[in-house]
């Protein structure tokens, strides 16, 4: 079969049509994905959600823009399958519905804002990130001191809580779905939530668990925001501290790692797990979540983004890890009884461990 002049072998017709519409998509999804954080910047999936159908020149007064700009514009929407065009009047698609307006399950507006933001730029330095073995140069781009994304969005306030907002939160929410009505969770009497960020997943557990009671430790610079911003539970406490270097509360049945182990090479992680270990009571358990990277190293579209990320911006290093990285990190510092349990949405997986008891 040709493909840009080159005949390829050894795939079936349908395989080949199926991995070059993948590799099409794939080459233009930037152009694409920065025209649908346009549209939602200029309100364009609520307006059509609101008013059904609208023509081209209603899309461009609404969005402030002159028709020749709207029609480029929906001509990418239409391409990327977020928008269809039918008797000269534009729509959503279920997809657009359902993904990128208020009416949907899970919006992912802010996250692709959020995304336009932090991410996107930075990925053009991935080459000098991978080559160097640091973030350092998509880093530079960010005022203030440290050497992750984290410390230097803390220096300004706007921009930390703008973070949270489009970055942590809304796929915090989306993730935790995948926890409800966990039996082990269920069974915690005090959960300590390392690196909990806003308090996000803190009040989730709260609410869905009515018994527990659980502190969450992060930097200083996020308390404070979570304090000012958010309305945590009176079950959800929150302690300042850096959890990679300060003492560790003790009295907790349970650990939570959602998301915190990611961004971390595994050298870091080892002492991290064996503190918290340490802390843990008899027969506590520790709970780790995230998105796994899968056992092969062969696909994973969640895993391999977020990788990316880390590495080229938000901490130079770390990745997503597979099941069987953390069951061994966690067979290594002591835990016993170790299992997962995987399938969620996104790519997501949790894995526990036990602290044998006296």
């Amino acid at each position: 079969m040709l493909r840009g002049g080159h005949r390829v072998k050894g795939l079936a017709v349908e395989e080949m049509d199926a991995a070059y519409r993948r590799f099409q998509l794939i080459i233009h999804g930037p152009a694409l994905a920065h025209a649908i954080a346009t549209a939602i910047e200029l309100d364009v999936f609520e307006f059509l959600r609101e008013r059904g159908a609208a023509s081209l020149e209603e899309v461009a007064l609404h969005a402030q823009i002159a028709p020749e700009k709207a029609r480029v514009l929906m001509l990418a929407l239409c391409a990327s399958e977020t928008v269809s065009k039918q008797d000269e009047r534009y729509s959503n698609t279920e997809l657009a519905q359902e993904c990128l307006t208020g009416q949907g399950k899970f919006n992912w507006s802010p996250v692709i804002l959020g995304w336009k933001r932090f991410q996107y730029p930075a990925f053009k330095h991935l080459t000098a990130a991978l080559q160097d073995g640091t973030n350092s140069v998509a880093l530079a781009d960010y005022e203030g001191q440290g050497k992750s994304l984290y410390e230097r969005v803390s220096s300004t306030p706007d921009l930390e809580k703008f973070f949270h907002n489009t970055v942590v939160a809304p796929l915090t929410l989306q993730s935790l779905e995948g926890l409800r009505g966990n039996a082990e969770l269920a069974s915690v009497s005090r959960m300590l939530d390392i690196g909990g960020g806003d308090g996000t997943t803190a009040a989730w557990l709260a609410k869905q668990y009515d018994s527990m009671e659980i502190t969450v430790i992060d930097s200083s610079s996020v308390v404070d925001l979570a304090r000012a911003t958010s309305e945590l539970p009176p079950r959800v406490d929150m302690i300042a501290a850096d959890f990679f270097h300060d003492d560790l509360p003790s009295g907790y049945d349970g650990i939570l790692f959602n998301h915190t182990l990611e961004p971390f090479a595994e050298e870091m992680l080892e002492p991290l797990l064996r503190r918290s270990f340490e802390a843990l009571e008899s027969g506590g358990r520790v709970f780790i979540y995230g998105v796994n990277a899968p056992e092969d190293g062969n696909g994973g579209l969640h895993a391999a983004r977020c990788s990316l990320y880390l590495n080229v911006l938000a901490t130079g290093s770390g990745m997503t890890y597979s099941v069987a990285d953390y069951e061994r990190m966690l067979r290594s510092v002591g835990f016993v009884d170790i299992h997962a349990q995987t399938g969620f949405p996104s790519e997501h997986g949790l894995v526990v461990g036990c602290k044998p008891g006296i």
